[in-house]
């Protein structure tokens, strides 16, 4: 007699074997894990005539990056046939295969209202990799979270439904929904690696790095490195590390499970994280040699010759612009095909400009494209790569004010707690600039530079070397004096209240645990030097509520000296000027 699977479909094979060797196969593919093509195998060899059998593998294959053994899978299944349900199930798959995506999404929208516990089939619209997901739609994450809550109340306290849906909350900024129902679901199934995927989306969208570094790295040391999803999760551990600090534990993720030829994830996963990766690093002031992006770019070209798919070719892009492949990105930007190719075509140019340090022209490319990233697909947490990008370019324009506007309004998570950089300093002047412009602004960008190589033909200067900004938000709660060693003694004897610099440094560092004090130091001095050095070149130093530094230059003359009355000369000078601003008026006049 027919069998049904694990989700009640009637199965058009006899054999109890298959159907358990079938449901086996069913539930390691749901759950990410290694080891269902092997499931569907054993389902076909136990009955040859089992179409869903021969589709399941179809698709464990394609997941796989075997698409010869995927068509030849298809084939046996569309050869075999079966009922209403299981012939348009393979139709879904064929048109999948066939690199028919809205046929295979406009199919899979039809099924699932007539059988929406068809897991196989419903998974393909689900997650943000899915044919949602990369549709290029407007509102796609809402599409998203409209569908999986369409299908939820069919799936009962399913595990695998649970965590689909947390996804979809999650990238709608449903985060306390999303960790609640996650939670849920892996504690049916705590080895389900998308379930793990997602859960570590929300702790990245909560601004946990401690809990989701420490939560991912242990679940990650069980997983089967062969498994689909082992690079990626490699990745998230590595965006933490990089936000720790933890230059070493990064490189060790990338050249362990992430980068070429290091795993087993899927090309489209190998270039996306290992592109977002490097640049993050460039930009947090991790050193990335150009044989890293040289690698990279041979990559993309090998795997992504021809246009199409929007959101690798963006990450294409730009690992050949870091490479200084001319040539390869020059594709990119004239491509037409593709469901996002008109951002895509930007994004190529925006990473270019940014390549030749043209800041100008990469931020009027990259703007137009933020409107509506959504579309180029991938997760909040891999799009926040033009969202940095952006900051980026605004921190070299010099407008400081509207990159950290920018950060507040369109990623406020990263904008509380950057996922860049970190308290370990090394002394250096660029990573004391880090510190500063950490700690008076928000953000957590810093310079970067590499060597010169034959892939990069032209050496590219640090992608940020920021200044001291020219505002601060002044985080001190009274005005501060900074007074020499003479005015400290008479402080001292008069019983007055000045603050002397080391009471400053250390005021900051009593505030700022996690910073060291040696470091919090080279903090002032740098916030100092830049002062004294842009007075120097006659610029205006403008410190937002605090006052304005200016030079005024008092031109030669003829005085007369006090003691004698003897006529002298007086030589052109220039002194420093000093306007206090209205925050520092107002305290001083207690109306704050």
């Amino acid at each position: 007699m027919p069998q049904t699977d694990l989700y009640g479909n009637r199965l058009s094979t006899e054999s109890a074997a298959a159907r358990d060797a079938h449901d086996r196969a069913v539930t390691l593919f749901l759950g990410g894990n290694y080891g269902a093509e092997a499931g569907f195998a054993e389902a076909v060899e136990a009955d040859p005539g089992f179409a869903l059998g021969h589709a399941g593998r179809a698709r464990a294959r394609m997941m796989g990056g075997d698409m010869a053994g995927a068509r030849a899978a298809l084939a046996e299944a569309q050869a075999l046939g079966g009922d209403a349900r299981e012939t348009r199930h393979i139709a879904a798959m064929a048109a999948l295969l066939a690199g028919r995506p809205a046929e295979t999404r406009a199919i899979v929208a039809e099924h699932v209202r007539e059988h929406p516990r068809d897991a196989m089939a419903a998974q393909l619209c689900t997650n943000v990799f899915g044919l949602i997901g990369f549709s290029g739609e407007v509102g796609r994450e809402a599409a998203l979270l409209a569908y999986t809550a369409w299908l939820l109340p069919h799936y009962g306290e399913d595990w695998w439904m649970q965590s689909m849906h947390a996804l979809s909350l999650c990238e709608v900024g449903r985060i306390g929904e999303s960790q609640t129902l996650m939670a849920r679901s892996l504690a049916v199934n705590p080895r389900n690696a998308n379930g793990a995927h997602f859960k570590a989306h929300a702790h990245y969208e909560a601004g946990e790095t401690a809990e989701g570094r420490a939560y991912l790295s242990g679940w990650l040391a069980e997983y089967d490195r062969r498994s689909v999803l082992h690079g990626h999760l490699a990745w998230h551990c590595a965006l933490w590390a990089l936000a720790d600090d933890d230059a070493p534990a990064m490189w060790a993720l990338f050249d362990d499970a992430i980068g070429p030829g290091a795993g087993h994830s899927l090309p489209i996963n190998v270039l996306t994280d290992s592109a977002s990766l490097l640049f993050r690093a460039e930009v947090a002031g991790v050193p990335v040699g150009p044989e890293r992006w040289a690698a990279l770019s041979d990559y993309a070209a090998r795997h992504f010759a021809t246009p199409g798919q929007s959101f690798a070719d963006m990450h294409a892009a730009l690992a050949h612009a870091m490479a200084g492949e001319g040539e390869r990105l020059a594709r990119l930007a004239e491509a037409d095909r593709g469901f996002a190719a008109d951002l895509v075509r930007p994004v190529a140019r925006a990473w270019a400009a940014v390549a030749r340090q043209d800041w100008g022209s990469a931020l009027e490319a990259l703007l137009p494209v933020l409107a509506e990233s959504e579309r180029i697909g991938g997760s909040r947490a891999q799009r926040d790569l033009l969202e940095l990008t952006l900051v980026l370019v605004l921190l070299r324009l010099g407008r400081a004010d509207e990159a950290r506007r920018m950060l507040a309004l369109r990623r406020p998570r990263i904008a509380e707690r950057p996922p860049l950089g970190g308290p370990g300093l090394t002394g250096t002047r660029r990573e004391s600039r880090h510190a500063a412009w950490r700690l008076f602004c928000g953000a957590a960008l810093s310079a970067s530079a590499t060597k010169p190589s034959k892939a990069c033909p032209k050496p590219r200067k640090p992608l940020l070397n920021l200044a001291f900004p020219t505002h601060s938000m002044f985080p001190f709660s009274r005005p501060a004096r900074i007074v020499t060693p003479r005015d400290d003694a008479k402080r001292r004897r008069s019983g007055g209240c000045e603050m002397i610099r080391s009471e400053l440094i250390q005021k900051i560092a009593d505030e700022n645990p996690h910073l060291y004090q040696r470091d919090v130091e080279r903090i002032v001095n740098t916030i100092f030097e830049e002062i004294i050095d842009a007075m120097a070149r006659g610029d205006r130093v403008e410190l937002r509520g605090f006052g304005a530094f200016s030079v005024k230059k008092r031109d030669a003359r003829t005085g007369r000296n006090p003691r004698t009355g003897e006529s002298v000369e007086v030589e052109e000078k220039h002194v420093p000027f000093f306007k206090t601003g209205k925050l520092l008026r107002d305290r001083l006049n207690g109306k704050e």
